[in-house]
């Protein structure tokens, strides 16, 4: 199914926060302990630079930032682990060849995962603490292991108790045997902490668009869990243009450039509005992909794409559109 290039009026599907008194008991009785705090630093930082006001005549920027800014510390790359070394972004295991692939798990050097994606140099992006609260719990780390074995890593974000949305080359990789073999899914975790999880599951949608037509504005897809969850889920929409264009969005996710498991992520003003896509200039790093991008407004938080790509323009989701929109609907189980 290819997505309709001229959204309808606006539609956006129901969230929900979760059952939050059930969570309370549980977060009590597993909450770890608090880690000592750092000790001081002295780090220059680069001031962050907001993106540009919309043009004169255009729509004003709307939507909320869901973290306050804080001065970014720097942090080093992780290095590559032995052996075969670490689980790339699944977006190689479609794009990119097998000598590359065993160059960058060696090189021990994450720089070179910036290929899909672009962590600009006023990255502003702020890590996530309390991944357990709403809507945090509702992020999920994805480890993917493909159909040949192979270890890949990704971005998705619970839209239903039982359907997680992410990119297309996060449950279908064309370069490593099509469909994964299966995905753990860990939602809300923050490092070697996964207080809901892993779940692991085979269940896995996408499009022909993706599947066979390698189409990347059709690169979205779903994993869906054998047995509900009680987190909640983020609400998705359909907007037209106008709803868009100035709207401030928020891409969080899992990105390599950080340490294992913890939950990155900052906000931006729309760059483009195009009738299959949209363009940010937010940093974003490998492991991001299937990341919602989202509209925070009050409580309320609307996907309005899914992150999977970067390029020189900026970072690019494919924008739920009419069709998106009727194919998760599709992926929720009825029962």
């Amino acid at each position: 199914m290819s997505p309709n290039p001229v959204p309808s009026p606006k539609k956006v599907s129901k969230q929900w926060a979760g059952d939050e008194a059930r969570l309370a008991r549980v977060v009590a009785e597993t909450r770890p302990p608090a880690p000592p705090a750092p000790p001081p630093r002295s780090v220059r930082v680069a001031k962050p630079k907001e993106s540009p006001p919309p043009a004169p005549g255009s729509a004003a920027a709307r939507g909320e930032t869901e973290l306050d800014p804080v001065p970014q510390r720097g942090e080093a790359y992780p290095e590559a682990a032995a052996d075969a070394g670490p689980a790339l972004d699944a977006w190689h295991g479609s794009y990119t060849d097998l000598v590359s692939i065993d160059a960058l798990k060696r090189s021990g050097n994450r720089v070179a995962e910036f290929a899909p994606e672009l962590v600009f140099a006023d990255d502003d992006r702020q890590r996530v603490p309390a991944t357990r609260d709403f809507p945090w719990r509702c992020l999920c780390s994805l480890s993917i292991t493909a159909a040949n074995g192979t270890r890949w890593v990704g971005t998705g974000w619970l839209a239903g108790p039982r359907t997680v949305v992410t990119a297309g080359h996060c449950v279908f990789l064309h370069r490593q045997g099509g469909w994964a073999r299966r995905v753990e899914v860990s939602p809300g975790r923050n490092g070697t902490d996964a207080p809901f999880g892993p779940v692991t599951s085979d269940d896995l949608h996408s499009v022909t668009g993706w599947t066979e037509d390698e189409n990347p504005a059709l690169d979205y897809g779903a994993v869906v869990l054998p047995a509900p969850l009680d987190l909640g889920w983020l609400a998705y929409g359909v907007y037209p243009d106008a709803d868009l264009q100035g709207l401030r969005v928020n891409v969080f996710g899992y990105p390599a450039d950080k340490p294992p498991g913890e939950l990155w992520g900052t906000s931006r003003l729309l760059q483009q509005v195009l009738p299959e896509r949209l363009v940010y200039n937010l940093s974003t790093f490998g492991g991001q992909s299937g990341a919602p991008v989202f509209e925070k407004s009050g409580n309320d938080r609307v996907v309005v794409g899914i992150h999977n790509y970067g390029d020189v323009s900026g970072n690019i989701a494919t924008r739920i559109t009419d069709a998106v929109y009727d194919d998760i609907e599709a992926w929720k189980p009825k029962a």
